[in-house]
């Protein structure tokens, strides 16, 4: 593995960002902040407990231009949780950066790191990961000039088929929250509690929660 790192600057935080990107920022503020403040404190930031909210979130936490197996790279620094109350898999990645997309799992043979790729990635329920050097490495290759000039760009993960697709936009300015980039899946209320459900009232009589008169509404 080849690395020459080119930091990009954070810049300004964008002033700009778009509705649709600052929905959720607030709601995964604390989450956001719990994953950098693991990220600094070494092992922990490269698996911790995710809350179990029925969300699928990703967090753009860092960019680098650099070399990846002596091709011309955008390093992709990143968290990805998984708060559902099932095992999550991340089966596709790609991204208007670049041609390719790619996540590599790092393993140090005879003193030099060595890249696999891996062409699906779990997450069990409740667990988070950063998806980072030295245990990942997440590399767009074919770089648009677009994103060597610093415009901003989208990554799409495309998970299990219950779960669905997640695109995120992506800037190379920190935003209000001071990361680059943030999207989450929303899976509302599990099942179970979306339905209706029978249940007993204190003096032994039944009811159904889809009727007021029956719950003392």
């Amino acid at each position: 593995m080849t690395l020459h790192p080119l930091w990009i600057p954070a810049g300004e935080p964008s002033r700009s960002a778009k509705p649709a990107r600052m929905r959720g920022l607030v709601r995964a503020a604390m989450a956001a902040a719990l994953a950098m403040l693991m990220l600094l404190v070494g092992p922990l930031a490269r698996g911790h407990p995710a809350e179990l909210n029925n969300r699928v979130m990703f967090i753009v936490t860092s960019l680098e231009i650099t070399e990846v197996l002596g091709e011309e790279a955008l390093v992709v620094g990143a968290v990805l949780d998984n708060g559902l109350r099932k095992r999550l898999t991340l089966r596709g990645l790609s991204s208007t950066a670049g041609t390719k997309t790619r996540l590599y799992s790092t393993k140090k043979v005879y003193g030099q790191d060595n890249l696999n790729e891996r062409r699906t990635f779990a997450l069990r329920s409740g667990q988070g990961r950063a998806l980072e050097a030295p245990d990942f490495v997440l590399a767009v290759t074919g770089l648009t000039d677009a994103v060597r000039d610093r415009e901003a760009f989208e990554i799409t993960l495309t998970f299990n088929r219950a779960v669905g697709e997640l695109t995120l936009p992506v800037s190379f300015e920190v935003d209000e929250t001071g990361v680059y980039g943030f999207a989450e899946i929303n899976m509302g209320a599990p099942k179970a509690l979306s339905q209706d459900y029978e249940w007993i009232r204190p003096e032994g009589e039944s009811g159904r929660a889809s009727d007021p008169a029956s719950n003392g509404g």
